[in-house]
């Protein structure tokens, strides 16, 4: 008791380290107000927190009503008090965010209230409110806009929703008229199934007969199938013949073309008869008349020739003179001839002219001279080839005369021998009159005839071009013909194969048929049963109508669909505000932070006096400390109250607040004391482990997994737990007085290890040392613990 007693005088002597001991009591006040006053409600004061908001969303027509949900929600927030809002336009808003006058911006865009009413379409859009935030300038004030955003769009949702019910049982009362009319509908569909079924009677019995007469129908089918193959074989041979058809017709066209051009050359050797037809005629004559005149002069002639023998005989006489007298002709100009000089004879005696008589002459007498001599000359010459010319006249006579003779000769033979023949000739010559008639009366007849031809040669070569066109249209025809033919060939197949299907076809019409039948009596039953179920579903509908008719709603319904629900809370336990939340944790770190500046500050390590044992040394140290730890926790847990902490049980709230306070005191001693600086430091770390991991703020969930770890083990924990449920409860009394039981413990266990490290300090003789009591001697380069004096 003496060394404690000495310990608290030297406090009390010692004005320094008094004010110092009693400001280290206060400092967990200090700690614990400033800072949990600034935060002491900062969610109640959001009204004061300025947010911007931009609304650009135009109306739009949604169901035949104006949807504005951007003015809807402007409207209400101009009532709402939550927060500051601001209504700018987005140029001023953005401005603000700059100059942080807005912690956020909320636009409502342009299409917000179009993209609303696409929610009945098929391709609905979702709402968007865009909002920007500066976490920059204040984190928790982005985490309290952002709420304010979620609340914003539940207030959209509501709106939305409210107008979205509202549209639909305008529909449903449109749809409960809809359900009217289809409840009508439905008795018709009865009446007219009704009908069906008596139609479907009529159709089933028609049907039936539609069955049997296909059976009549096959058979039909197979008998033409038989009639087709005789027709298509028949086809065939038409088209042979049709063939040879062209052929003949070809050689027939070609005949008719050789008989045309014969015809048409007969008509010009008619044309050309017909007009030596009248030449012929008279020809004939002229040969009829000749004749006549021929038999009379002939028979003058004969007889004149008969009568004048004797002059022929005396002129075959005279012939034989002439001859004679010819021949000697001949002879004299032979003898002509001869006489006359020759050319050459003639120039040879014109060089011997005079030439001096003929050189006297004038020279224009002498030309006049010349050309007499040179015509005389050629006259000459002339006579000269007369002479040769009578010279061979009369020779070619004499060389005639002799046959003159002879003819003479035979001519008189002759004579006689027509005068034998003449009474014969004369006959014939009456016989050649006679025909001469005959044949100008034939030539006439010709004539006619040739003139009858050529016109009916005309008629024939005018008939001809007729005759070649009905030939070229035959032959035509005949190709058509043949190419019909062909295609009927052609197509022979694809008509056998079509008669095939028809017969395989009238089969199926024959089942089918059937099938018909019985799905008509089918179909019959399934009637009635539609008649039945439309009677039944036009009751139903009409049921529905009423109901839907009977179903008002009204402005209260539609807001309770907006909004279906809402929260009632019920307080397991109470935290007023951000403070109260916040006061555990504070309260825990300002105690915390007090006993460690004293462990700090005070001469914890110092002995008040010397040579007493350790028990004394560490009753004064505790006494010191017990009594600082119960002064921080007394007047940091009342001061609290005094700001506004409530609790629900005070007794705990300062029975946990002492006992923190000793628990933290003692710890942080042992530490100062047993290791010195080393320990302090310790402390300190352990109070910034303490701050992470003893779930002061967040919950522990919510940390990091080594910060969940070491959470049980720290100290700060219990006493977090112990001041939340003295001050809010919740958490029940068995964990404040597990909390306590432990925070206890460690006191008590700091205590009785802070007893052994003095005992160890003092058998090392350490006890009162304190590398505090000289940091600046920590600096030194020979400085050891061990050989320090202090």
């Amino acid at each position: 008791m003496e060394m404690i007693k000495s310990e608290w005088k030297k406090i009390k002597a010692n004005k320094l380290l008094l004010v110092s001991f009693i400001v280290i009591c206060c400092i967990p006040l200090l700690y614990a107000s400033f800072f949990l006053r600034s935060m002491w409600d900062p969610y109640g004061k959001a009204e004061n927190l300025p947010i911007a908001v931009v609304n650009e969303d135009q109306s739009v027509d949604f169901e035949g009503q104006t949807l504005s949900v951007g003015d809807n929600v402007v409207e209400e927030l101009k009532e709402d008090e939550s927060l500051e809002w601001h209504f700018v336009n987005s140029k001023e808003a953005l401005q603000g965010l700059k100059d942080k006058k807005y912690y956020m911006i909320v636009t409502f865009p342009e299409n917000f209230s179009a993209n609303a009413a696409t929610v009945l379409s098929d391709d609905p859009t979702q709402m968007v409110i865009n909002y920007e935030t500066n976490a920059g300038v204040n984190y928790l004030g982005k985490v309290v806009s952002v709420q304010a955003i979620k609340e914003l769009q539940t207030k959209v949702s509501e709106k939305v929703t409210k107008a979205y019910v509202s549209a639909i049982f305008d529909k449903v009362e449109d749809m409960g008229g809809k359900i009217t009319e289809a409840a009508d509908a439905s008795s018709q569909i009865k009446d007219g199934s009704d009908k069906l079924k008596e139609g479907n009677e009529t159709i089933y019995s028609n049907l039936d007969k539609l069955s049997k007469a296909s059976l009549t129908f096959s058979d039909g089918v197979d008998t033409l199938s038989l009639g087709l193959s005789t027709y298509l074989d028949g086809v065939l041979s038409a088209n042979k013949g049709a063939a040879t058809l062209k052929e003949g017709l070809a050689q027939y066209q070609t005949g008719v073309e050789t008989y045309t051009n014969g015809v048409k050359k007969a008509a010009k050797g008619a044309d050309t008869l017909n007009e030596n037809s009248e030449d012929l005629k008279n020809g004939a004559k002229l040969v009829s008349d000749g004749v006549t005149e021929l038999n009379t002069k002939l028979g003058t002639t004969i007889g004149s020739l008969s009568s004048n023998a004797e002059g022929v005989k005396q002129l075959a006489d005279g012939m034989t003179a002439v001859n004679s007298a010819v021949s000697t002709l001949n002879t004299g100009a032979k003898a002509l001839a001869a006489g006359i000089p020759s050319k050459d004879q003639v120039n040879g005696v014109s060089k011997y002219l005079d030439y001096s008589t003929f050189s006297q002459l004038p020279k224009e007498q002498q030309a006049v001279l010349l050309q007499s001599a040179a015509k005389l000359l050629a006259g000459y010459e002339t006579v000269g080839t007369a002479a040769s010319q009578i010279s061979g006249g009369l020779g070619q006579l004499a060389e005639k005369t002799p046959a003159l003779v002879e003819g003479t000769s035979k001519l008189d033979t002759a004579f006689g021998s027509i005068s034998t023949q003449a009474p014969a000739l004369t006959e014939g010559l009456s016989k050649l009159a006679t025909g001469a008639k005959s044949l100008e009366t034939g030539v006439t007849s010709y004539t006619e005839g040739v003139d009858q031809l050529t016109k009916g040669l005309d008629q024939l070569d005018t008939k001809a071009a007729d005759l070649n066109n009905g030939i070229d249209k035959i032959a035509g025809g005949s190709k058509e013909l043949t190419a019909g033919l062909n295609k009927l060939a052609e197509n022979n197949d694809k008509l056998s194969t079509g008669m095939d299907k028809i017969a395989k076809g009238a089969e199926d019409i024959h089942d089918g048929a059937a099938k018909l039948a019985d799905g008509s009596k089918q179909l019959g039953d399934g009637l009635t049963d539609l008649s039945d179920g439309a009677g039944k579903l036009s009751d139903g509908l009409q049921e529905g109508a009423d109901t839907i008719d009977s179903f008002a709603v009204s402005d209260d319904s539609i807001d309770m669909i907006a909004a279906p629900s809402t929260s009632e809370e019920t307080l397991y336990s109470d935290v007023p505000n951000y403070g109260h939340a916040l006061a555990p944790y504070v309260l825990s770190l300002s105690l915390y932070v007090g006993c460690m500046l004293f462990n700090f500050i005070y001469p914890i390590r110092k002995v008040a006096m010397k040579g007493k044992p350790v028990v004394q040394w560490w009753l004064a140290k505790l006494s010191v400390g017990i009594v600082a730890a119960t002064a921080m926790a007394v007047i940091d847990a009342g001061f609290m109250q005094l700001l506004g902490v409530t609790t629900v049980e005070t007794g705990h709230y300062y029975i946990t607040a002492i006992i923190t306070a000793y628990a933290y005191m003692l710890l942080i001693m042992l530490l100062s004391v047993a290791f010195d600086n080393p320990g302090r430091f310790v402390a300190m770390i352990l109070l910034v482990l303490q701050l992470a991991g003893a779930g002061g703020t967040f919950p522990m969930q919510l940390t990091d997994k080594f910060f969940q770890a070491i959470h049980p083990v720290l100290p700060m924990t219990y006493s977090i737990y112990a001041f939340r449920q003295a001050i809010s409860g919740g958490l029940g009394e068995g964990t404040l007085v597990t909390s306590l039981f432990i925070l206890l413990l460690i006191a008590l266990v700091s205590a009785l290890l802070l007893l052994v490290s003095m005992t160890v300090l003092k058998k090392i003789s350490k006890d009162g040392v304190s590398q505090l009591d000289d940091n600046q001697k920590l600096m030194d380069t020979d400085y050891s613990y061990v050989n320090s004096s202090l």
